[in-house]
């Protein structure tokens, strides 16, 4: 679920992508879990130290799957 793991293996190893689980990072499944609560219009915001989770966070692949 580590962002900076997969953008690595995206980039430099991409034969080895579809060996990437299916799963959501930790950031995804609590921003999933705070709009299933308080709904689609409430600000969620995000304050770490890892700046691959901002890439993480802007990809759309990953914002539809559901929990």
């Amino acid at each position: 679920c580590c962002p900076s793991v997969v953008l690595l293996i995206e980039r430099h190893f991409p034969s080895l992508t579809p060996l990437l689980a299916p799963v959501l990072s930790p950031m995804q499944a609590e921003a999933k879990l705070l709009r299933r609560r308080f709904g689609p219009d409430a600000a969620i915001v995000y304050i770490g130290s890892c700046i691959a989770a901002k890439t993480n966070a802007m990809r759309t692949r990953v914002s539809p799957i559901t929990l």
